[in-house]
């Protein structure tokens, strides 16, 4: 089993543990169309995998500054669509408890901002058995910065060599080598770069393959 021998697996939340982005590319769509009506929508797919909230308003307006009034709308939008459109992925919730039952502890660190963060937890429960949850505020530096992985390290009191981090995005991988943790790819996930990966320590076609 690839957990034999960590103290700690951490995890990415979008694009690993939760598939969201049919309520992020919704909400985008409609916020694009809803500040300029008649605009081509195609773009949005580039949004897929970019993990910084900002850069991902300055492509879906292709432009370097962003009016309060897109945030604000954006994010009341957001707020209604993720309970209901976003969902875990196959064999998630499942393998989390198997986790849990055989002793081991986990975390999230996401680039996820915390109220949506919060939002999730309440609609899959099993997040609250996390032992560690990091948010993009929780962070100056979002990844590929390794903060939030050895901020999660310090709190589980483990050192990131004895942790393995999972996810699907080179930002994430990145960040994992920066602090010497061993990565696991969630090859299901967003990225369509696969080569990136070719260093995990782990290919994971599904997400209960960590259990095997």
């Amino acid at each position: 089993m690839k957990l034999i021998g960590y103290q700690a697996v951490l995890f990415d939340l979008d694009g690993t543990l939760c598939d969201s982005w049919h309520a992020v590319s919704k909400t985008f769509h409609e916020t694009l169309l809803h500040f300029r009506p008649n605009s081509d929508t195609s773009h949005i797919s580039n949004i897929r995998t970019c993990n910084d909230y900002k850069k991902s308003f300055q492509i879906l307006f292709k432009q370097e500054i962003i009016p309060e009034a897109y945030f604000e709308y954006t994010n009341k939008l957001y707020s209604d669509l993720l309970k209901v459109e976003t969902l875990l992925f196959p064999t998630v919730e499942e393998t989390l408890a198997r986790i849990v039952a055989m002793g081991f502890r986990w975390g999230i660190v996401t680039s996820k901002k915390k109220v949506f963060l919060d939002q999730l937890i309440e609609v899959f429960p099993i997040f609250k058995q996390a032992s560690v949850i990091l948010s993009a505020d929780d962070v100056k530096e979002g990844k590929p910065s390794p903060e939030g992985l050895l901020k999660a390290c310090e709190i589980l009191r483990v050192a990131p060599q004895t942790a393995m981090y999972v996810g699907d995005l080179e930002s994430d991988i990145l960040a994992a080598n920066s602090c010497g943790m061993d990565f696991a790819y969630a090859s299901y996930g967003y990225s369509e770069t696969h080569h990136t990966f070719t260093n995990a320590k782990f290919i994971l076609k599904k997400f209960s393959d960590l259990m095997i």
